[in-house]
């Protein structure tokens, strides 16, 4: 799981070159790229609010730690806390994803990306039938917040925790080494 207000961009690759990482979908691979530390200084804070009680939060700060900008970092973090339209049934995130540059000289880059997510709250998960729901049923119509689980059994948590590092330098004009790595940690807790 990746938020999608941690990403840079979305890239897809599809046809013969999608091959070329391993056992994909016929319809090729999608490349999430994470935000990376910038040169410049910024920094962004919003708030949003929607249906079912939804209230959201996020920020996104960085730049240079030194007048010589070899040392870039970057911290994004979002919150959500939400109702769904079924009854009784919540939705919550939390998450953070630091990244830092180092630069020692031109030729040299290393920066160390990290994150943590928890969805204490999964949302809605249970499914309903079409008779009933969006055609009329022998019983009659089923409301649409209509709940059909049990609250003190069925729940939905996630837990996800990486840390990884892009490396390159280059050599001189033609050579160039790049290496990268990145180890991902998640925990499902999901009961139906």
């Amino acid at each position: 799981r990746v938020d999608p207000y941690f990403l840079e961009r979305a890239e897809v690759i599809t046809g013969p070159a999608s091959i070329l990482y391993g056992a994909a979908s016929p319809g090729g691979v999608l490349n999430l790229v994470s935000k990376r530390p910038t040169e410049k200084a910024f920094g962004e804070v919003s708030l949003q609010g929607g249906s079912f009680d939804r209230i959201q939060g996020a920020f996104d700060v960085g730049g240079p730690l030194d007048k010589d900008k070899q040392l870039l970092y970057r911290v994004t973090g979002i919150g959500i806390n939400a109702n769904t339209q079924v009854d009784n049934v919540g939705e919550q995130r939390f998450a953070i994803a630091p990244a830092l540059t180092w630069r020692p000289d031109l030729d040299t880059t290393i920066t160390f990306l990290s994150s943590y997510l928890q969805d204490p709250k999964g949302g809605f998960f249970a499914l309903l039938p079409i008779q009933g729901t969006l055609v009329p049923g022998t019983f009659g119509q089923i409301p649409r917040n209509f709940f059909a689980g049990d609250l003190n059994y069925e729940s939905l948590k996630y837990k996800q925790a990486t840390v990884g590092y892009e490396f390159e330098h280059r050599f001189d004009e033609i050579f160039t080494v790049r290496q990268n790595v990145r180890y991902l940690h998640n925990e499902l807790n999901y009961v139906e």
